[in-house]
């Protein structure tokens, strides 16, 4: 049997901004998390096409396996739906 992942720790106020973000269509910035060993920019391309909008800036912490991004609530919602995503913090 396949092995399951946990979901994402997401940081309750994150979640408030994303809902306040839809509304006013303002970008949202998180800091992102991913689990042991992810790549970052493959899980970054896919969520662009998934989401269909690219993210307006992404700044990677290469050595705490985390990134930053500044992007529509929708590109965020849809990067909080990965595998790949450990936890999630408004930034």
């Amino acid at each position: 049997m396949g092995q399951r992942r946990k979901k994402a720790r997401i940081d309750p106020q994150l979640l408030e901004e994303l809902h306040r973000a839809q509304a006013s269509e303002e970008p949202v910035e998180a800091v992102l998390f991913l689990r042991e060993g992810e790549e970052i920019r493959q899980l970054l391309k896919r969520v662009q096409k998934l989401a269909g909008v690219a993210p307006l800036e992404v700044t990677i912490f290469k050595n705490l396996n985390s990134f930053l991004v500044v992007a529509s609530a929708r590109f965020v919602e849809v990067l909080l739906e990965q595998p790949e995503i450990e936890a999630a913090t408004k930034n």
